[in-house]
């Protein structure tokens, strides 16, 4: 291998490091190393202690702490990775400074964008507001395939998947403060949109807290509600206490 050394005007040293390696196939180039383990390799600090696979060697960035890769533009510009082929960009990762969203494009057509709130959006790149929110995560296509969500569970056994709504009275990620009667755990919200928007709910399906909790006792309860022709909120017609009660048109079912 050759060390490159860079010097000024006058001939002073002014950085070393850079070095070329000639194979028998393949020039190599170091920065930071003598011995480059890919096509270039940069090298910082101390050795990873991690091995190079030989399919994903063409550029190497290797510390013995951090590393990372930076893209610089200006806050009205966007910066990407592309990945071409015939096509020069089939797909590509985008973050656009404009609006601060982080978008992901496969085959020519954007899959996935997360927004500045850190909202996902699959198959879209503006989030919706549904329901009377704008939700976390949302899906949105023109077919079956595009605008559904499937759980499939593989295992030899009688279990399945779950979609679970969990809740606490906690201020903040991650806390476990008690519930209290009647708090709502989480709802199902069926809502069409009306010619303005998607903020009208049609019909609901509440799971909700129906006595005093406790450690490992949580009584619950499932609330069944519907929109009346001319109304904008739903209205309750059947629910499922604790004790297994079953009323219709009464909060209060007895048997």
């Amino acid at each position: 291998g050759t060390n490159i050394e860079l010097m000024d005007d006058s001939g002073d040293v002014q950085a070393t490091g850079l070095y070329l390696e000639s194979g028998a196939t393949t020039d190599f180039v170091g920065i930071g190393t003598a011995a480059p383990s890919g096509t270039v390799h940069i090298f910082s600090g101390e050795s990873s202690g991690q091995a190079v696979s030989a399919s994903y060697d063409d550029l190497i960035i290797e510390n013995s702490d951090n590393v990372a890769l930076t893209f610089l533009s200006p806050n009205d510009k966007a910066a990407y990775i592309v990945f071409g082929d015939d096509n020069s960009d089939v797909g590509f990762i985008k973050y656009d400074h404009n609006d601060n969203s982080m978008s992901f494009v496969t085959n020519t057509s954007y899959a996935m964008t997360i927004d500045t709130s850190g909202n996902v959006g699959i198959g879209i790149s503006t989030m919706e507001s549904t329901g009377g929110g704008v939700s976390r995560l949302q899906v949105e296509g023109l077919t079956h395939d595009t605008s559904s969500v499937s759980i499939t569970r593989n295992a030899n056994s009688a279990n399945a998947g779950y979609l679970t709504f969990s809740k606490s009275r906690g201020a903040s990620v991650n806390s476990d403060t008690i519930v209290q009667d009647d708090d709502a755990i989480g709802s199902i919200l069926f809502a069409p949109a009306d010619g303005t928007d998607r903020n009208s709910i049609s019909a609901s399906i509440q799971g909700a807290i129906d006595g005093t909790p406790g450690s490992n006792d949580v009584p619950g309860r499932l609330v069944f509600s519907t929109t009346a022709d001319g109304a904008a909120t739903v209205t309750e017609r059947m629910r499922i206490d604790s004790a297994g009660n079953v009323g219709i048109g009464t909060a209060a079912p007895d048997t």
